[in-house]
């Protein structure tokens, strides 16, 4: 549906609606929309006219904040306290 938006103000709306149901299951949804999705669509020249500005762009912006979405929610674990000690010595 992103990819049929002609409009860039609705095209942005439905990036924000989508990242949003991305957000339940973000680090697997991110893995099929890279590892699946973008490459049929970049690689199969019968979808290179929906790629054009803005669908393409709003894609283009989707990519981006799951992948930074996915990776920050993936490195952020617990730190231990020997990690948090020496941050602490650090700033003093």
């Amino acid at each position: 549906e992103l990819l049929k938006e002609t409009r860039q103000e609705w095209a942005s709306r439905v990036v924000e609606l989508l990242y949003s149901i991305f957000c339940l299951d973000t680090q697997q949804i991110t893995l099929t929309l890279l590892g699946t999705i973008l490459p049929n669509l970049l690689t199969d020249s019968a979808h290179w006219h929906s790629l054009a500005d803005p669908p393409g762009k709003a894609l283009a912006k989707l990519s981006v904040w799951c992948a930074l979405s996915s990776y920050s929610s993936h490195h952020k674990g617990p730190f231990s306290a020997r990690q948090r000690k020496r941050q602490r010595e650090d700033i003093e």
